[in-house]
């Protein structure tokens, strides 16, 4: 079973593929690759790797990011994803906020729509129930099909914490 950590990574993976300039192709390509090559999935490790050694700390962790923006720390990664699907889908602030009160009537106030599109994303994604947020993806094209089981259990530790 996954863990939160590795939930976020994926997540944050995620977003920073849809926020770059690589085709649907190239994501399908590079998916087999994962699936039927050790050697590439080796590879992108040991690539992986030897960036974030050579970044080393002279790029702001995601913690001061988060914090300074305000973001909730498990849910920052879903942030940047859906952030990154309204830029890539070129949502006006006005139709993106229209989906939101779909999704969760009665979300926002007047002065809503001053804010930066990332966070009235971020707002949103951190203070509307699941169920929303999960709407909300479902209008923007992008739906995740969730475990009754797994769910539970998250909900459960949810509660305890």
């Amino acid at each position: 079973m996954k863990n939160k950590k590795e939930d976020r990574l994926i997540r944050e993976t995620l977003a920073a593929i849809i926020g770059s300039r690589i085709s649907t192709m190239d994501i399908r390509d590079i998916a087999d690759l994962l699936r039927r090559q050790p050697s590439f999935s080796e590879a992108l490790a040991e690539s992986l790797a030897e960036i974030s050694w050579r970044l080393g700390t002279s790029r702001y962790t995601d913690e001061f990011y988060d914090e300074a923006h305000g973001f909730d720390e498990d849910r920052s990664g879903l942030v940047e994803l859906v952030y990154e699907i309204v830029k890539r889908k070129r949502l006006a602030k006005r139709e993106m906020l229209s989906s939101m009160r779909n999704s969760f009537p009665g979300y926002g106030d007047s002065s809503t729509k001053l804010l930066p599109a990332r966070e009235i994303v971020a707002d949103f994604v951190n203070s509307a129930p699941e169920e929303a947020v999960q709407c909300f993806l479902s209008n923007l094209g992008l739906e995740f099909t969730q475990d009754a089981y797994l769910s539970g259990i998250d909900r459960k530790r949810a509660r305890d914490k």
